[in-house]
């Protein structure tokens, strides 16, 4: 999380009515990335006439797949 949020300093148990909008959780670098993959998938959407379907993203503890690959790429091959 960017540097000053508030989740940095609470409990996991205090955080849902502490920390404030998640938005503030990070950087400016980040939420601009994030803009412009949301902007290129919509063009996408569009271009292929997807625009009646309903789209969500789901993001749960992806900081953790780095790990997971690192873990995948020492156990070497199934």
């Amino acid at each position: 999380m960017a540097e000053g949020y508030a989740w940095n300093a609470l409990t996991f148990e205090d955080h849902w009515r502490l920390a404030g909008p998640v938005e503030q959780g990070f950087s400016a670098d980040y939420q601009a990335a994030w803009k412009a993959v949301v902007a290129e998938f919509a063009a996408h959407a569009r271009e292929k006439g997807w625009t009646r379907t309903r789209f969500q993203i789901y993001l749960n503890n992806k900081f953790l797949l780095q790990a997971v690959r690192s873990e995948n790429r020492q156990a070497g091959p199934r």
